[in-house]
């Protein structure tokens, strides 16, 4: 390679330097070691490559110092490597990569938002002795050229200066004159467009199938030749672990040019443990947003959403796989239905049912083949003296692809064993020949070679670990299942984990791979029902008791609608201290989640709704609310299913809460409306009282105060009647809320205190700690900054007691609230700063946005006009999941870009907050919106008018709402009319 200085042609003036942020995992020192020497020879080659590790001599915001970087380079280098792809896609534990996990989210939202932009500015790298299966997932769709870095030299980075200093390889000759040509034939084609592909990325261990390949490029190639009437449909079936999605993704590569109008992979799941089959209508919605349909545009019904696709693909060639299909139902609507399009389907089952289908049934490696996977996979360089040795085992495995990896793994982790040592080994296993679903004998082959030196305890708990319905399980759900001590429990599962029976995703939890569940699930299957039933509602029951256990650990003052009283197991974590219920709930989520439909979909109603309701919550504190419908809501119709009335009100009301938190608010009342119903119908007070506070709180957010205000005195008064205290003071706090938006200030105040009595006497110190929060809130908003500093502030020192770290962060960003409007900007600042710290170590993704968003607001007071930009920024790519924090954002932004344009056009922004506004029901944003609008608008002679309806408009909804910004609007439309 010429040098780089040689590239640029004499006589052309220099070129900056471009500027690359180097992204990349911290693995291992020498992967670190070869990352700061690729940084260093892009440097020495005229990069300004910019790494975190020349400044790590000082303090940072990682996070800001991050964006700065990422958002004004002009291009941002991805290293690949396995924990990069890991963190990235999601399947490695954030916490060990912060850098990466924050690195590639803020990429992925760049990519989504600017595709153009950012696909020419992301470049994946592969350094030497990596492999393009490391770049991460999420890329794939976005980044189909990689550069694969042979050798750090010069020669070695070629390619990539070349395309980093705008100097191609090739340059085309001068342009002649334009000749005179004849008129243009509109028969002729048009250039075509690139693709669109999802395919994934073609596996570069991919060994032999030769013939397979060439009997389907035949297929196609005679169907594109011929008179064929629909899309040319092959099926790929075989065994499992015969490598069937590997083959056709191959194929789906080798083919793919033949198919310009896209490429397409949809896995169907029909045998993916946890996950349901794909149904053909969700399999249609994905297929139709994957094209560019809008959601909005795609109908209802199965029947429409096909025709939609069959309609979309006339008159084009595309290529679509769909992997591990369950059966022919599956695939039938979504077969393309026109000429020159390619539809290969995988499954373990045939799909001779499946109209004009060209199956393959794909079978196992040919010997030599077989032996090459077999080394390759082990990493051990064939040795001439055990060619026959290594015959002979591949020939025991049965030359299945995945007998033959789980062989060679074994082999890896044992250096001392030798080919012929295993060969023996599985020559000696009694129980080769066993089939696990349909035949499959060689890969019962595999997997006998661990379970047969298993004692009896360790093969009884490998076959109750496939009854877990959820993603992973710790010791003590294991020890459950098994009805066994929790010591013994564990020593067994390092024995599995040992034998490469079971994986480790975290410490302390395991998992079992898909196919080695299959195998697992057949074996249990030896068991009588009745111990596998007894082994469910054992794991249940412990689910039901540690979930209630958890939550009574944490400060709350929910009022459960449903009465729950779980026999303890033998043994169960230590849930004593808030701290230990916390993480526990966290780790355990998913398993209770699992749990519940699993209890749903099985005829346990009524242990479905006791999980759903003893998890509510925590789900609703830490902000779960999506997971929460999802379970409450499976629970509710199996509750319905078995008529168990009683079930379906507890687990309804907490639907109800759970869709008024997301803005929902006519699914709310349904919910709400229903519960209540049905708690009068059954006689549960608690219920009824309960309910009638839910839709309290619903009608004042929904502005109907009067509702509210009789809903809530109801609510107190059954209270009264019941004796119950707590739920009294809840409803007089709710109470205060509403008279304080009604600008009934000196009644809420009242409330609050008659409250605060309640709480105190109770004993119930988050009760105390929300209500000063409360009373701060209506204090600041009375200008009474002094009571208000003095009310947060004894607020956040209860929630510090408590050690609730959630509520001390609310209250800080309420503190910092008060700073800010009392002109005390640094400790405004303190404040928010530390709530932001806070909600960082509790991973709570909303109140690091919002303490974002209000130290932007602190900055945007101080006319630091730059950082307040970079805190709105970085609160919004925190905010994706919360609508009416994205609305409050965009008016703080909008506000921002009055004072400084480079924030962007106000009205604008404006414009879209109002927008989103309207679609949520959030009312005080809709208004201050439109007040924002207005006052754009009169600083345009020729849209007065205009303005003034908008400040109007504002005008009542502040009336209606009460607030004091009324008084603002007023005073400016008396000033433009008088």
């Amino acid at each position: 390679m010429a040098s780089t200085e040689n590239i640029v042609a004499h006589g052309d003036p220099p070129r900056p330097a471009p500027r690359v942020f180097i992204s990349y995992s911290h693995e291992s020192e020498q992967h670190k070691s070869d990352v700061r020497q690729f940084c260093a020879l892009l440097r020495e080659h005229g990069i300004d490559a910019v790494l975190d590790y020349f400044d790590n001599d000082q303090r940072h915001d990682w996070y800001a110092w991050m964006i700065k970087h990422i958002t004004e380079s002009d291009f941002t280098i991805v290293i690949a490597s396995p924990r990069y792809a890991s963190v990235a896609d999601g399947a490695g534990p954030a916490t060990e990569s912060r850098g990466v996990h924050s690195e590639s989210a803020l990429l992925r939202d760049l990519l989504y938002r600017d595709r153009e932009q950012w696909i020419r500015k992301t470049l994946p790298v592969i350094l030497p002795g990596g492999s393009r299966d490391d770049i991460p997932h999420f890329l794939q769709p976005y980044c189909a050229d990689h550069y694969q870095v042979s050798e750090l030299t010069e020669a070695g980075i070629e390619d990539l200066l070349r395309v980093l200093t705008g100097q191609p390889r090739y340059v085309p000759s001068e342009l002649g004159d334009v000749p005179a040509l004849p008129p243009i034939d509109s028969t002729l084609p048009s250039a075509a467009a690139a693709p669109m592909s999802n395919l994934p990325l073609d596996n570069r261990a991919f060994t032999g199938r030769a013939q397979e390949v060439a009997r389907l490029v035949d297929i196609v190639t005679t169907a594109a030749d011929g008179d064929v009437l629909g899309a040319t449909i092959l099926s790929i079936d075989g065994m499992p672990g015969v490598g069937k999605t590997t083959f056709a993704v191959h194929v789906a590569h080798h083919l793919a040019s033949r198919f310009p109008d896209g490429q397409f992979f949809l896995d169907l799941h029909g045998h993916t443990p946890g996950k349901a089959p794909v149904e053909p209508a969700d399999a249609l919605l994905t297929l139709l947003l994957t094209i560019g349909i809008a959601v909005e545009q795609i109908p209802a019904t199965l029947d429409e959403r096909s025709r939609l696709w069959r309609e979309k693909l006339a008159g084009k060639r595309v290529l679509l796989l769909l992997d591990d299909a369950l059966r022919p139902e599956q695939v039938r609507p979504l077969l393309p239905g026109c000429p020159g399009s390619l539809l290969l389907v995988t499954s373990r089952r045939r799909m001779e049912a499946l109209e004009d289908v060209q199956p393959l049934s794909l079978e196992v490696l040919v010997p030599d083949d077989a032996v090459a996977m077999l080394h390759r996979v082990a990493r051990v360089t064939p040795d001439p003296s055990e060619a026959t040795a290594a015959a002979e085992l591949v020939r025991l495995c049965g030359y299945l692809p995945l007998a033959i990896a789980l062989t060679a793994g074994r082999w890896r982790s044992h250096p001392t064993w030798t080919v012929r040592h295993l060969a023996e080994e599985l020559a000696r296993s009694r129980n080769r020949p066993r089939a696990i679903r349909a035949g499959n004998q060689t890969v019962a082959a595999a997997f006998d070679l661990s379970y047969r030196d298993l004692t009896p305890d360790q093969q009884r708990l490998f076959r109750r670990m496939s009854q877990h319905p959820g993603a992973h399980i710790d010791v003590y759900a294991a020890a459950v299942l098994d009805d066994a001590d929790v010591e013994d429990t564990r020593e067994r599962l390092e024995a599995l984990y040992l034998d490469h029976l079971l994986e480790e995703p975290t410490p302390g939890t395991y998992r079992l791979h898909d196919l080695i569940n299959a195998y697992a699930v057949t074996l249990a299957t030896g068991d009588s029902v009745a111990l596998r039933e007894s082994a469910i509602d054992r794991l249940v029951d412990y689910y039901l008791y540690a979930t209630a256990t958890a939550v009574g650990q944490l400060p709350t003052r929910h009022i459960a609608n449903l009465a729950v009283s779980p026999k303890p197991p033998a043994q169960a974590p230590d849930l004593s201290s808030a701290e230990a219920a916390a993480a526990w709930l966290a780790n355990e989520r998913a398993n209770i989640g699992a749990c519940v439909i699993y209890a749903s979909n099985h005829g346990r109603a009524q242990r479905a709704a006791q999980l759903a309701t003893a998890i509510h919550p925590y789900l609703r504190q830490q902000g779960h609310w999506n997971h929460a419908l999802c379970l409450h809501k499976t629970a509710v119709t199996a509750a319905y299913a078995a008529s168990q009335f009683a079930d379906e009100a507890a687990v309804l009301a907490d639907v109800g809460v759970i869709h008024y938190l997301r803005g929902e608010y006519d699914e709310a009342a349904k919910s709400l409306t229903r519960a209540h119903n049905l708690f009068s119908m059954f006689h549960n007070r608690i219920g009824e009282a309960n309910t009638r506070t839910d839709l309290g709180i619903l009608q004042y957010l929904r502005g109907d105060f009067t509702d509210a205000e009789t809903s809530l005195v109801r609510a107190r008064a059954l209270y009264v009647r019941l004796g119950h205290r707590l739920g009294e003071a809840n409803a007089l706090k709710d109470l205060g809320i509403v008279q304080r938006l009604r600008g009934d200030y000196a009644e809420a105040v009242g409330s609050f205190t008659d409250a605060l009595t309640l709480y105190t006497e109770l004993g119930n110190q988050v009760g105390e700690a929300t209500v000063l929060a409360d009373l701060g809130m209506l204090q600041y908003l009375r200008g009474h900054y002094d009571d208000a500093t003095a009310s947060l502030t004894r607020a956040h020192t209860l929630y510090t007691q408590l050690g609730h770290r959630l509520g001390e962060a609310n209250a800080l960003i309420d503190l910092g609230n008060v700073q800010r409007l009392r002109g005390k900007f640094a400790d405004a600042t303190a404040s928010l700063t530390r709530a932001h710290a806070l909600y960082v170590q509790l991973g709570h993704r909303l109140g690091e946005a919002n303490a974002l968003k209000d130290l932007g607001m602190v900055q945007h007071a101080t006319h630091d006009y730059s950082e307040a930009l970079k805190s709105f920024t970085r609160a919004h790519v925190l905010l994706t999941d919360d609508r009416e924090g994205q609305v409050e954002n965009l008016i703080n932004l909008a506000a921002l870009a009055v004072d400084w344009p480079q924030a962007g056009n106000p009205r604008e922004h404006y414009e879209q907050a109002l927008h989103q506004a309207q679609q949520i029901g959030a009312r005080l944003y809709e208004a201050y919106a439109l007040e924002g609008i207005g006052r754009c608008l009169l600083r345009t002679s020729d849209a007065a008018e205009e303005g003034i309806s908008r400040l109007r408009q504002a005008s009542v909804l502040y009336e209606q709402l009460g607030v004091p910004e009324a008084l603002a609007v007023e005073h400016t439309l008396a000033e433009i009319s008088g």
